[in-house]
């Protein structure tokens, strides 16, 4: 490194180059300028700006930025923070900020201010609008008074956000910028040609040529949240973080994600290849998406939780509930609305929309710990779109498009659940449709007069009639959330009753056995503990008779990381009997 050079010009060529990414006071800087000048320890010297540069914010950015530029390998380890500290001088929100909602809005707000006082009003909405965090504009905060005031910096600010939003690629910061607008901009020209923008970004028509642009960009950022997740749960520096807090971060470095390809893409004339990228990052996820011998029931009840929200939740079930919590606001776009939302039920109704099957999700008793602008079934602010701003004009539509209205208006996920269920109890059978709407249906706690429908269909399921593999996993995840979303302890022992007669039975591949596991583990910690799955699973190896695939010993060493070290006492007998089968 050029700081270690023994000429005293290249060394203070080095440090003026390095402090604008260094985030250190002036004090500091004017200290370690004092230092390159003199021939005292270079090495010493070289050592803190190296120091301070692993803390930095925009120096990984940038470093990141310049690798991407040169065509250089990245590992992933170099994709990604290696310490805390470059989160948390970036966003100033220490993890006891996380103990309640309470304390997380005083801390938030503290952190804003201290922002705007440091970097200025325009870098810190610009920092606020990369975070899902609701409630930074209500009329008791900075940002609230600034947006409400008729002022030179308000005007400012607005046309950064207006700047920001023609260029971004980041769905949380069209989402941010687009209720900012409907809320405070209206009813300026440039203002509304802005949200149409926005809007048309947001949700795309088929046929704009910008639909595979925006689709790879989301694809990017989700990719990127989960990324992060994963980088957090293997880093030990990450480890006494609160779940809340990492979920957050994730958000700040998606946001640096898609930051830096918009730069290259609008400074560097590189347009990164977004699509492999996202490739890339999943990639170095172990099984992505899926959590195999972990129960996040409640943890995923979170919906800003990285490893299951999508892009259709970020962008079509957010961007139509902020249509609909702005619904006062939307005159100026009446005939655009109507061609928005009617190509968005469209694409919901005729199952194109991707990621359009969370509409199955109800969205009742989820949890929306940052107020975040998704929270909501998209199909019932697509209702409360057509039942209010949009009801005048539903007399223009033709034959097909009144068609698509009258589904959105009986669509219900409540009573589509309750008719699946009669049907399955009527017909004794379950088809891989039902499979899939009643798994998302219960990822989420549900009413307890559902509770005897649930048991009812559950006893009809028959794993023997699901031997491919997708299938037979999923018909064992339905069989654990059956018991996970009514907490009812009838339909517990029914349900490992269904899994020990698969183990014994129907299982004949690792993956089934994996997906039996999988389900029982779950069922056993929503309702008894880990100690219980290792007694149903003792139980289930001693009553069988089968010949067992030798992989299946390999689960056992995989529990042994997973699993608690004082529930682990059954694992050395369960192994011998395994042996011995």
């Amino acid at each position: 490194m050029r700081l270690r050079h023994p000429s005293r010009a290249i060394r203070d060529q080095a440090l003026h180059a390095l402090t604008p990414y260094l985030e250190i006071s002036h004090d500091t800087i004017n200290r370690l300028s004092q230092r390159a000048a003199s021939d005292g320890d270079r090495q010493l010297l070289a050592t803190e700006v190296e120091q301070q540069a692993e803390r930095s914010w925009s120096f990984f950015w940038e470093k990141l930025k310049q690798l991407v530029i040169a065509q250089i390998g990245i590992h992933e380890s170099m994709a990604f923070p290696l310490q805390p500290e470059v989160f948390e001088k970036w966003l100033n929100l220490p993890s006891i900020a996380y103990h309640d909602q309470a304390s997380f809005a005083e801390a938030y707000t503290r952190a804003i201010e201290e922002n705007i006082r440091t970097e200025g009003m325009g870098k810190t909405v610009a920092k606020v609008f990369g975070l899902p965090i609701g409630g930074c504009c209500e009329p008791n905060t900075v940002l609230g008074k600034l947006f409400r005031s008729e002022s030179a910096e308000n005007d400012q600010v607005v046309e950064s956000i207006l700047a920001r939003a023609r260029t971004s690629s980041n769905p949380v910061v069209l989402l941010n910028s687009l209720e900012t607008l409907l809320r405070f901009g209206l009813p300026k020209p440039t203002v509304q040609n802005a949200i149409a923008h926005i809007l048309t970004k947001l949700l795309p028509p088929a046929d704009n040529p910008e639909a595979h642009r925006v689709a790879s960009s989301c694809k990017l950022y989700a990719s990127a949240l989960r990324f992060a997740w994963y980088r957090m749960e293997s880093l030990e520096a990450y480890a006494s973080m609160p779940v809340l807090q990492r979920v957050l971060l994730t958000y700040a470095y998606a946001t640096g994600v898609t930051n830096l390809a918009d730069e290259l893409r609008d400074q560097e004339n590189y347009d990164i290849d977004r699509e492999f990228l996202a490739k890339w990052m999943d990639s170095r996820i172990s099984s992505p998406g899926s959590a195999v011998f972990e129960d996040l029931f409640e943890e995923h009840l979170e919906v800003s939780h990285p490893m299951s929200i999508g892009a259709f939740r970020m962008t079509v079930s957010a961007t139509l509930q902020i249509l609909a919590a702005q619904k006062v606001r939307l005159a100026p776009f009446g005939d655009e609305l109507l061609r928005l939302t009617i190509d968005t039920a469209r694409s919901i109704v005729q199952a194109t929309s991707e990621g359009g099957w969370e509409i199955y999700r109800p969205f009742v008793t989820t949890r929306n710990w940052f107020q975040a602008p998704w929270g909501r079934n998209a199909v019932a602010s697509l209702k409360e779109l057509i039942e209010g701003p949009l009801s005048d004009r539903l007399s223009r539509l033709g034959p097909a498009e009144s068609e698509i209205v009258a589904s959105v208006r009986s669509f219900d996920t409540r009573a589509l659940l309750q008719i699946v269920l009669d049907q399955i109890t009527s017909s004794g059978a379950w088809n891989p449709g039902d499979l899939l709407l009643v798994y998302l249906a219960l990822s989420e706690p549900i009413n307890a007069e559902q509770a005897e429908r649930i048991r009812g269909a559950m006893q009809r399921l028959d794993l023997s009639q699901f031997q491919e593999e997708q299938d037979f996993q999923l018909s064992c995840a339905v069989i654990a959330r059956c018991g996970r979303s009514t907490m009812d302890t009838a339909i517990h022992p029914e349900a490992l009753d269904k899994l020990t007669d698969a183990w014994n039975s129907r299982a004949s591949t690792l993956a089934h056995y994996v997906a039996i596991m999988d389900a029982a583990l779950k069922l056993c910690l929503g309702m008894g503990g880990v100690a219980s799955f290792y007694s149903w699973w003792e139980r289930t190896i001693n009553a069988s008779q089968r010949e067992i695939p030798s992989e299946v010993q390999g689960l056992v060493a995989g529990l042994t990381w997973t699993a608690p070290l004082a529930c682990q006492s059954s694992l050395p007998s369960i192994r011998a009997k395994l042996l011995m089968l």
